[in-house]
């Protein structure tokens, strides 16, 4: 009898040591947007013009275990009503992304679907 209580604490010892420590997982998950549009309107010789100027921006932190990236989203349309010459500028209505780890300042330039998942892609359409 007095050999089976050492042999019990050192059996729970032994599986409490063997057994698979929980995994403790650190999430941050913050995803911002905005959009902001204005009208400008204007009478030239008659010709009543009306420019709609937009823009929307979002950013997702996402940081699962120490790894962290931050991935930025911007749109920005011009249109003219009537329709008419809007002024020469590529990324006019054309989504422009990045997904940076957090900490460095030099932006990754990356496609929309890379930077953000389908849920938040979903969210910023």
């Amino acid at each position: 009898m007095n050999f089976l209580l050492p042999s019990v604490l050192v059996l729970s010892v032994t599986l409490l040591l063997a057994a698979p420590n929980p995994i403790r997982s650190e999430l941050i998950d913050i995803f911002q947007q905005s959009r902001m549009c204005n009208d400008i309107n204007s009478n030239e010789n008659g010709v009543f013009t009306t420019y709609h100027h937009c823009l929307h921006f979002a950013t997702w932190k996402l940081s699962v275990d120490g790894v962290c990236t931050i991935s930025m989203y911007s749109n920005k349309t011009l249109t003219l009503t009537p329709q008419g010459n809007v002024p020469v500028d590529p990324t006019n209505g054309v989504p422009q992304c990045s997904k940076t780890p957090c900490g460095v300042f030099t932006q990754n330039v990356v496609d929309c679907s890379v930077a953000f998942d389908e849920e938040h892609l979903a969210q910023l359409e």
